[in-house]
């Protein structure tokens, strides 16, 4: 099945029309959509509640784990430009090395590998805090290097008088986006393993942890479901970021930063927003992380003292 899912990226990477490439993928989601429905059950059965109630102290990790998740949100938006924007860019770059031509997904490689090696984060409070902190200061890098870099791809468009043929191949070899994408799976990968462990740390009693085996069932079941919701919001959330900061940049009869070609659109002033959008969550992460880690010393303190 993974190499039927490779040699489909590879065949779709030289497919030049975007309007083919969205195509086929929107054929196969509807026909995954349809045999889903088709194959599932369609009765639901309440099942009356059980138990005690919830506790004071799980419902408040509940809250503290949708605050740090909405908090993020921001980060996953940065995520979801690397599936578009990034991509769009490399498919109108030089994908020559001398005679030999790379595919576009050979950049999908690397973002996939440094997911992978910066993905196995411990699950400690400790850990996690860092996680958090550092996808945040990695994803602000990003995207300050994907701003220049943008900066320097629209140098070489108007040098080379390319700005009204979009179509064009721009003198410019696409490696040029290998550290967004590095630094973009590095992001992914710590942060969608810390986010995850969040959950994990936060919302697993002290019975359950006990119970391994019922901690891995949790793990599997629920974590990662809790990650890809994140992560979702943060897509829709690319959407609507994408129209307010067009919006904004087009006040007082200025041109949208968002025209209809790569080559006429200020995609660089538009990381530059993500970059200080990121960085301004990472003082909010900061100043609650100072409150909290308070909040515990002084309840510590107050025990003690009992």
């Amino acid at each position: 099945m993974r190499g039927l899912a490779l040699a489909a990226v590879c065949i779709l990477g030289y497919v030049t029309s975007w309007s083919i490439k969205y195509g086929v993928s929107a054929l196969v989601i509807i026909m995954a959509a349809f045999s889903f429905a088709a194959l599932s059950p369609c009765s639901y059965k309440r099942v009356k509640a059980q138990g005690v109630p919830v506790k004071w102290k799980e419902t408040k990790n509940i809250l503290l784990v949708k605050l740090v998740g909405a908090l993020f949100v921001a980060m996953s938006v940065v995520s979801a430009i690397g599936n578009t924007y990034f991509v769009l860019q490399a498919s109108h770059l030089n994908q020559k090395v001398w005679f030999v031509k790379f595919p576009l997904p050979i950049l999908l490689f690397a973002y996939n590998e440094a997911r992978s090696k910066f993905g196995g984060l411990k699950r400690s409070v400790v850990a996690i805090s860092i996680g958090l902190a550092a996808s945040m200061v990695v994803s602000s890098l990003c995207c300050v290097v994907a701003a220049l870099v943008e900066a320097r791809r629209l140098a070489v468009v108007k040098s080379s008088g390319l700005i009204d043929l979009p179509e064009e191949t721009i003198p410019m070899t696409m490696f040029w986006l290998v550290p967004h994408f590095v630094l973009l799976g590095c992001t992914d990968g710590i942060f969608r393993r810390a986010i995850g462990s969040l959950y994990m740390v936060a919302l697993i009693s002290d019975e359950e942890a006990k119970n391994l085996e019922a901690s891995k069932v949790l793990q599997c079941q629920y974590a990662g479901f809790y990650d890809m919701a994140v992560y979702g919001v943060g897509v829709m959330g690319s959407v609507l970021s994408v129209h307010v900061v067009g919006e904004i940049s087009s006040e007082g009869g200025k041109i949208n930063w968002f025209q209809h070609t790569l080559n006429t659109s200020r995609l660089d002033n538009y990381y530059w927003t993500l970059a200080a959008l990121v960085a301004i969550n990472l003082l909010i992460f900061f100043v609650l992380a100072a409150c909290c880690g308070a909040c515990f010393y002084v309840v510590s303190r107050f025990k003690d003292a009992k």
